[in-house]
């Protein structure tokens, strides 16, 4: 189950990468060209939500089953460890920040009356969100399949 699990999150962390890097060039592009905030950028900014949910359940349940997660605070030096403390802490914390920043994204699109508000919105929230992610992805990891 666990490698599973780890599997799953690996695939969907790339999945949700590449969403996301598009949807905050479309919003730019947007700002930038003053476009209409059409079904293809509502479309896109949705995926961009499910799928990052999506990774956010797989990861919560990976957490509390793999030993870098929950369990790692049972050793007691989960903070005086870099590579524990990146999973057990930091990882799970920043992330979860970064999709409540899409999430408020995506809902504030809802409220904006005008095409270049919904766009600065998505750009503004998507794109801290983006940014959050990336700064908390295990790069030394990302392109090696988990369990290999």
């Amino acid at each position: 189950m666990y490698q599973g699990l780890l599997h799953t999150h690996w695939l969907l962390a790339v999945l949700v990468l590449i969403v996301l890097l598009l949807t905050v060039v479309n919003m730019v592009m947007g700002v930038a060209g003053k476009r209409e905030f059409g079904k293809g950028s509502q479309k896109l900014s949705l995926f961009s939500l499910i799928f990052s949910h999506l990774q956010l359940v797989v990861g919560l349940v990976l957490y509390f089953v793999s030993p870098f997660g929950f369990k790692a605070f049972e050793a007691g030096n989960v903070m005086s460890d870099s590579f524990t403390r990146f999973y057990a802490v930091e990882h799970i914390a920043v992330n979860i920040i970064a999709i409540i920043l899409i999430t408020i994204g995506r809902s504030g699109l809802k409220r904006k009356d005008t095409d270049a508000a919904k766009y600065r919105h998505g750009m503004i929230f998507f794109g801290l969100g983006f940014l959050l992610l990336l700064s908390r992805v295990p790069w030394d990891r990302l392109f090696e399949l988990p369990g290999a």
